[in-house]
Formats: structure tokens, sequence, C-alpha cells
């Protein structure tokens, strides 16, 4: 988020916190406190001030990053306020999201206003916040695209992106990439800002060409911490085994709360074939987290070895739990 310096005659004042904070406007001290509450535990930082024409020299003089105005039509109507903040050059920047008790049939008018009916649905209400707070990536930004079982991450650098499609450069693309991402099928693409939060964008593999990738934007942003998706590079013993067979030792190559790569397995092992696996953690003083894999990909070593990545089919919450507290503190 870009800060400005303080002056009041040409340019917004500075920010009082460096990034994702939020003024809230509103007559409800109930629906304050638990916006407040809301916000602080998605990481923002959130202020509140009394609805009406105050709203306005707040925001001139503290330079949220976003509103959120409760409409008023007896003292500042949602339009009204958005017209006056952009009719200043100081508050102009500035979107605006505004709650509003009517049914509204378009609640989307532009990117940088909403309109949203109370009572407020969170999930829809986070979705607009990020959409205004976090763009779409830059040119030349670098980005992972993620095939539809989030297992396997393909770095690229962006190209072009607008709210339809998203174009990246095709390089380093592996063998194995071809039967992973096809035209059609379901992918994300991750953003990894400076505060380690990740921005998800849901969509469709549009095409693939000589030297780019496109991706079709479907869905709207996701924002999730870091460490719910940590994957780390990590060299951890593996005991596995095929039904009806023993048990056989492999070791990862890298590891998550959601799957792990896999140094070589027998090539044997089919994409879908789902088989006994049990990693073996330090932390956990040797002892086992015993999970079934699915085998999403592999890439073949010889005839008789390849590598894979696994998805964990029945991992449970604390499972996951032990396995990112390792990553976390690797």
């Amino acid at each position: 988020m870009t800060s400005f310096p303080r002056n009041h005659q040409d340019h917004p004042a500075t920010s009082p916190f460096p990034e994702n904070w939020i003024l809230i406007a509103d007559a409800s001290d109930q629906f304050l406190r638990n916006m407040v509450f809301l916000l602080q535990r998605e990481s923002f930082h959130a202020v509140t001030t009394p609805p009406g024409l105050n709203l306005l020299k707040e925001a001139r003089e503290q330079q949220p990053h976003l509103v959120i105005l409760e409409e008023n039509p007896t003292d500042l109507p949602g339009m009204a306020a958005w017209q006056l903040l952009q009719a200043d050059p100081l508050t102009a920047h500035i979107p605006l999201i505004v709650t509003t008790k009517r049914v509204l049939e378009d609640e989307s008018l532009d990117d940088k206003i909403a309109f949203l009916t109370k009572p407020l649905e969170t999930k829809l209400l986070l979705l607009t916040i990020n959409r205004m707070l976090f763009p779409l990536p830059q040119k030349d930004e670098f980005v992972n695209l993620v095939e539809s079982t989030g297992i396997v991450r393909w770095e690229a650098k962006v190209l072009l992106a607008d709210r339809k499609y998203i174009t990246l450069v095709r390089q380093n693309w592996r063998p194995e990439m071809d039967s992973l991402f096809r035209p059609g099928e379901a992918c994300g693409l991750e953003r990894i800002l400076k505060d380690r939060t990740i921005l998800r964008y849901e969509g469709n593999l549009a095409e693939i060409g000589a030297d780019y990738v496109r991706m079709a934007v479907k869905g709207p942003i996701e924002r999730s911490q870091q460490r719910q998706f940590l994957r780390k590079s990590v060299e951890l013993h593996v005991r596995y085994r095929l039904p009806g067979e023993f048990y056989r030792l492999t070791r990862t190559i890298d590891l998550s709360g959601g799957g792990a790569r896999l140094a070589e397995v027998p090539s044997t092992l089919k994409v879908g074939d789902v088989f006994e696996a049990a990693v073996i953690l330090p932390s956990e003083r040797g002892k086992e987290i015993n999970l079934h894999s699915i085998l999403r990909w592999v890439r073949p070593l010889n005839q008789q070895r390849q590598e894979a990545g696994v998805a964990f089919a029945d991992i449970t919450p604390e499972q996951r739990r032990k396995i990112l507290d390792f990553l976390y503190h690797l």
C-alpha cells in the first residue's frame, strides 16, 4: 500500500497504519464491535468513527485504505458520500463499501465502490474487502499457478492481468505439467504479499500457448495467512505400503499440510491410486503420522522408479496442525 507525505494542500496524509487499515462508520455500537472483532481476526486494522459528515473529515485527515459506511438517507446517502470522497483530491483514491438495509439487485458498481445489504454475510464482506484492497497482480510480478488439487504449484511471471484473464510467461514448464494443467480445467493463482499473506484467485486454464499460459478468472479473491498453506522443502522419512505388500521406505522432497512430493515410488503406481503412508516428524520424537495418500502426479526417473506428488486423503485437523507447526518452526 502506497503511503503519501503529509500535506493537506496537495497530497493525502500518511496513514497511521502501514497497510490494511479500515475506517468504519455506523450508528450501531454493537455492529461496530462485531466489525472490529471480525476484521482484527482477519489481520486488518479497524478504527471506528460516528457516521455522517464527520466521516469525511476523518477520511481526509487519517487516510484509511478503505472506508465502510452505513447508508443514512437523511444524513449522508451512500452515493453522496462516494461523490464527496471522489471530489476531494485527498480522498479520491479511497475505496468505499456502503452497508444498507435495502435489498439491492447489483451490489457492486465499481472497483472502488460496493453496496452490501445488511445483515452482512461474512464471506461476501471479506471477499469484497479483499477485492478492493488487493488489486490484480502487476506485470513482471512472480505468482504461483496451482493445479486443481492444490498440490502442484508452478512459479511464473505475470505478462498481463485484467478482471477476466491473467496471462503468464511460459518458462520452466516441465514435461509433466502438460498432464497437470489442461485447458478448461479448474486452477488457482496465488500471490504472496510482503506480510506473508496469500491471495488466491480461482479460475480455469483458458489457453496454453508456445510462450504463455492464460488463466480465466472466475471467482473473487480469497485471502489467507500463509501458514495455512505452508509448503517447505524438507527431507523426512516416509514409510508406505501398497495394497497386499510390505512397508517400503522413501523420503519427502517437500511437505505441506495437504500433501507431499515423494522422492521415489514404484512405477507400478498410477495417478489416482490410494496407499498407506506414515510421515515421521522429528518434532514428534519418531512417532508416525499415518495417512492415506492419493497419487496426483508422477515424473518417471527410470523404468522402475518415479517421483510422485500425493495428497493426504483423510488427514485430521490435529495431524495437519502437527505438520504445519513442524514446518513453521523449520
